[in-house]
C-alpha cells in the first residue's frame, strides 16, 4: 500500500490518500480517524473529497475510510455491463485487502445504491446503513437521469459542455450557488474528464432507462431484507431523487428512519453539513447502544 499527502484543501491532520491494489484493480481511498470503521461512498461522478465536512465531523468518533469508487478519483475503471454490480465487487474487494470485516456504511446518491447492494450481499458485513438521496429507492428519478441513459444523450449530459455542466449542477443544489467552492471545483475538475464522462453514461445506463430505474437498480423491495439499522436521510428539494418517493418506503420498511432536510437539495451533506452530521452522528451512536 502506499501513501500520499491528500489534496491541500482537505488540511484535516492525519488525512492521506492511500493507493493500494486489489482483486479489481488500483483503489484510492482517505483513511483517518479512530474508534469503529465507517465507509463514506460518494455520488456519481465526484470523488472521496466531497465528503470533507462530514470528515471532520466524524474523525474523532471514528476511523472513517472514504473511497474513491471504480472508475471516479483515483481508482481504476470497472466494466459496467447492465449492472452496478462491479462497483460493489470493487468495494468488496477494497474490504477484504483492508482486512476490514464490518463497518457502518454511508452512501449517497450512486454511493446508496452501491451500499444496499453491499448490504444483501453481505448482511454481517454492515453494522450500519446511511442512505443519503440513494439511487434504487423509489422509481421516480429526473428526465435528465433517464434522457442520460441514452448513449448519445448522455454523452451530451456528462461531457464537458458548459451548457449541460451549468444546468446538471443546478439541479442538485438548492439554491444552485449556496455550497461550497471547493466542492463545485472538484465536481467541474471531475465533469471535463472524458473518460470520467463516459463511465458516468455507462453508470446511469446500467441502473436505468426512459421509465426509470430497471429491475436490478430498483432496491426497495428488498431493503426488509438489511437486519442493519437503517437512516435514510433526504433533501425535500431533491430534483433528481423526489422525496415524495419516500412514501412509499415508510409503508414498506416501517422499522427504517427517514429525516428529511427542508430546502435543501441532492446533497444535504454539503447544502446543510452541520444538521447532517449531527442527525448521522446521532444514529449511528444511539443505534450503537441499541
Amino acid at each position: 500500500m502506499t501513501e500520499e499527502d491528500h489534496h491541500g484543501y482537505l488540511g484535516i491532520p492525519g488525512a492521506r490518500t492511500h493507493l493500494v491494489e486489489t482483486r479489481s484493480g488500483r483503489a484510492a481511498f482517505i483513511k483517518v480517524g479512530s474508534g469503529p470503521p465507517l465507509l463514506l461512498l460518494h455520488g456519481l461522478g465526484t470523488s472521496s473529497e466531497t465528503w470533507e465536512p462530514t470528515i471532520r465531523a466524524l474523525l474523532g468518533r471514528f476511523t472513517v475510510i472514504a473511497p474513491d469508487l471504480a472508475g471516479h478519483g483515483r481508482s481504476s475503471g470497472a466494466s459496467l455491463r447492465g449492472s452496478v454490480e462491479p462497483l460493489v465487487k470493487a468495494l468488496d474487494d477494497l474490504c477484504a485487502t483492508l482486512g476490514l470485516e464490518t463497518a457502518a456504511v454511508v452512501g449517497h446518491s450512486l454511493g446508496g445504491l452501491v451500499a444496499v447492494r453491499f448490504a444483501l450481499n453481505h448482511p454481517d458485513r454492515v453494522s450500519h446503513l446511511v442512505l443519503v438521496d440513494a439511487g434504487g429507492i423509489g422509481e421516480e428519478m429526473s428526465w435528465l437521469l433517464r434522457l442520460a441513459a441514452i448513449p448519445l444523450l448522455g454523452k451530451l449530459v456528462f461531457g464537458p459542455s458548459r451548457f449541460w455542466l451549468k444546468h446538471y449542477h443546478d439541479r442538485l443544489f438548492v439554491p444552485p450557488g449556496d455550497v461550497d467552492t471547493n466542492l463545485l471545483r472538484s465536481l467541474h475538475q471531475s465533469r471535463t474528464l472524458h473518460v470520467t464522462a463516459d463511465f458516468m453514461r455507462r453508470a446511469v445506463g446500467s441502473s436505468a432507462d426512459l421509465l426509470g430505474p430497471v429491475e436490478s437498480a430498483y432496491l426497495l423491495p428488498r431493503l426488509g431484507e438489511i437486519a442493519a439499522p437503517v437512516l435514510v436521510l433526504w433533501g425535500e428539494q431533491d430534483r433528481l431523487f423526489p422525496v415524495e418517493q419516500l412514501d412509499r418506503l415508510r409503508e414498506t420498511c416501517p422499522l427504517v428512519e427517514i429525516h428529511t432536510f427542508p430546502d435543501v437539495g441532492h446533497w444535504p451533506y454539503a447544502e446543510v453539513p452541520d444538521g447532517f452530521n449531527a442527525t448521522l452522528i446521532d444514529f449511528l451512536e444511539r443505534r450503537a447502544n441499541g
